[in-house]
């Protein structure tokens, strides 16, 4: 299974990839050096580690992580209902990706979506 780990060059995000790694899992690291350091993960030299230099907020790094598909359709939800917020499109598409649904929410409008149930 392939796992994306945002801010994965920072001391928390590198530590997870190496446990994620250590359990078997192919590790995606997202970071956009504001305050992270490669040097964390360079003993973690493995073909199952892959990273990416980007930021979470923009969508093209999204692209390469996540691919265009799911970013493209959070997008879409997003558009249509702004008041969910950009980060809770994408959580959606992911588990609909991942086939995690449904998806059980706290949140009252998130759980308006399809594939979102109010818990």
């Amino acid at each position: 299974m392939r796992v994306a780990v945002t801010g994965g060059a920072g001391y928390i995000g590198s530590k997870l990839a190496k446990n994620l790694l250590d359990e078997g899992y192919d590790v995606v690291a997202l970071d956009n050096q504001s305050t992270g350091n490669y040097n964390y993960l360079r003993h973690l030299k493995t073909a199952k580690l892959e990273i990416i230099e980007g930021d979470i907020r923009n969508p093209l790094d999204l692209d390469k992580v996540l691919g265009p598909e799911a970013v493209a359709a959070a997008l879409e939800t997003f558009r249509r209902r702004p008041a969910l917020g950009f980060s809770d499109c994408l959580l959606i598409e992911l588990a609909r990706k991942a086939g995690h649904l449904p998806l059980g929410t706290f949140d009252r409008d998130l759980s308006k979506l399809d594939g979102a149930t109010r818990l």
